[in-house]
Formats: structure tokens, C-alpha cells, sequence
């Protein structure tokens, strides 16, 4: 499944999420699925920001993802509480259901305003719990089982495929809706995230100096999309094009996915270079 962004961002520090990340990108639902990592809800229905862990978006619907990492468990008081790898724990009163929940009626609410009423009566909403590290050794009315993936499913899981798409059939029978068409589900795809890029200018790569940033062309952003797909890419264009800098970004994400990068360039402008001839970097 394609993952927007294409990599874990840099300050992501939940090993979890990582792993669903992980997960995620070797799912596959129906071939316009995508699954988009960490969105801001700044119109949250309660709070002054809310946050979605990972979106799926298919013809069958959405899917918020609320993910927890650690130890996981509510007590007698009805209090959350959560344990990490390094023993530290904290309690909320607020668990991770009602959290998944709201943030799926936080951004129904929002789409609703955005989108035309023709897309947006043919999206099934729903949201689900990933305990990673924890089993759910009971159903409620407020923590329900079959809405709940826990470390038994995560186990020997490679992807997850199959748990996904019993959560978005039986959200799709909740909602009484069918499968979104193509073009709908790019609407609604755009709505939430718009197909732009921000990447570092290679002034700023070279010298690490401000924070000028330069935005990708539409062309250059489906180059981007064609090398997640593409072991070989041949691409072709005059001067001034940004050949080097599409370049440069793919070296970039390849390497913030542990990948061993070397990028050659032959050009009498770049850093470094006196003359015509050809000249190795590493990334």
C-alpha cells in the first residue's frame, strides 16, 4: 500500500508506529489504497489539536488507527494506563477507543464542509484500536473486541491485509454504503492531505544554512510516486528542470529508509566541483 509520506518522519519516536508503518506499507487492499501517517486535526471536536496515528483510505472507507505501544491496561477506576519499553507509565482518563472515535468524528465533520455531498455520502467511516504489545482479554461497550487489533494479531504478522479488511466490511455494513469510486476517493484523498511536497533547497542541503524550502512540481511529484514503484526510472529533461534536486530527494528518502545511497552527478555547478568532470557523492 502506499504510504503518504513515503517514509517515518525523522521525529517520530514510537517504535509502534514505526512498526505499523512497517506493516502498512506491505498491505495490500485495492490497488487506489493508500495509508497516510500522522494527521493534524486542528479542528478537533473536543480539544484545542487532535491527531490521527495512521489513516486508511480505500473504496471501502476510512479507517482511523489509533496505535499503542508498551503495556496497556485500564483499572478497576476506570483510568488508562500506560507502560513504555523503559518502565516509565502515565494514566489518562481518556482511553484509546474514545480517542480513535473522536478523531474519526472529528475529521467526518471536517470533510463535510470540504467535500461535495455526492463524495462525501459515499465515504464509510470507522476507526480501530492497534495494541501492539498487549492482548484485550475482554469485550466491553466502550473497549469492543472487534475493533481491536492486539499483540496476538501482530504476533507473526508480515502485513495486514486481512484484519483490515474485516474492520472496513463491517464498518461499510455499519455505515450502509458500497465501495467509492476511484475519482471520489482521490477527492476526498486530496481533501485531507494535497498532493504537494516541501523539500529541503540544495543550498540548504550543502551549506545547512536557513530554512529556504522549495516546493516540488506536480511533475516531480509523480516522480517521486513512480520510484516507490520502480526498481529502474529514467528520467529525462532540459536545464533548470530540477533533475538534481528530484535526484537528491530520492537519495534523501532512500536513505532515511537504512538504505546505502550513492548518488553521481556530472555537473560543473555543483558543490565542490571545478570542472566538467564526473564526480561521486554519498547521501
Amino acid at each position: 500500500m502506499k504510504m503518504i509520506p513515503p517514509v517515518v518522519a525523522e521525529t517520530t519516536n514510537s517504535p509502534a508506529e514505526r512498526t505499523i508503518f512497517k506493516l502498512l506499507e506491505r498491505t495490500q487492499l485495492d490497488r487506489n489504497a493508500v495509508a497516510l501517517h500522522s494527521i493534524d486535526l486542528p479542528r478537533h471536536v473536543y480539544k484545542r489539536m487532535g491527531e490521527i496515528d495512521f489513516l486508511v483510505l480505500s473504496r471501502a472507507g476510512l479507517l482511523v488507527c489509533e496505535v499503542k505501544g508498551g503495556l496497556v491496561h485500564r483499572s478497576d477506576d476506570g483510568l488508562w494506563h500506560y507502560t513504555n519499553r523503559y518502565g516509565e507509565s502515565n494514566s489518562k482518563a481518556e482511553g484509546p477507543y474514545r480517542q480513535a472515535g473522536s478523531a474519526m468524528w472529528s475529521l467526518h465533520n471536517d470533510l463535510r464542509e470540504r467535500l461535495d455531498r455526492r463524495i462525501f455520502e459515499q465515504i464509510s467511516f470507522g476507526y480501530c484500536v492497534m495494541l501492539l504489545d498487549s492482548e484485550l482479554r475482554s469485550d466491553s461497550v466502550d473497549s469492543p473486541r472487534d475493533l481491536t487489533l492486539d499483540a496476538s494479531d501482530f504476533a507473526e504478522a508480515r502485513e495486514l491485509s486481512t484484519p483490515l479488511r474485516v474492520l472496513l466490511a463491517r464498518w461499510q455494513e455499519r455505515n450502509k454504503t458500497g465501495d467509492m469510486s476511484p475519482e471520489a476517493l482521490d477527492r476526498i484523498r486530496n481533501a485531507i492531505r494535497g498532493s504537494f511536497d516541501l523539500v529541503p533547497s540544495l543550498g540548504t542541503r550543502s551549506r545547512t544554512i536557513s530554512t529556504q524550502l522549495e516546493s516540488l512540481t506536480e511533475e516531480q511529484y509523480e516522480g517521486l510516486d513512480w520510484v516507490e514503484t520502480s526498481p529502474r526510472l529514467l528520467l529525462a529533461g532540459g536545464a533548470g528542470t530540477g533533475k538534481t534536486l528530484l535526484a537528491l530527494e530520492i537519495a534523501r528518502r532512500e536513505a532515511l529508509r537504512g538504505s546505502n545511497v550513492l548518488l553521481t552527478c556530472q555537473s560543473p555547478v555543483m558543490p565542490g566541483s571545478t570542472s566538467s568532470r564526473r564526480r561521486t557523492w554519498s547521501v
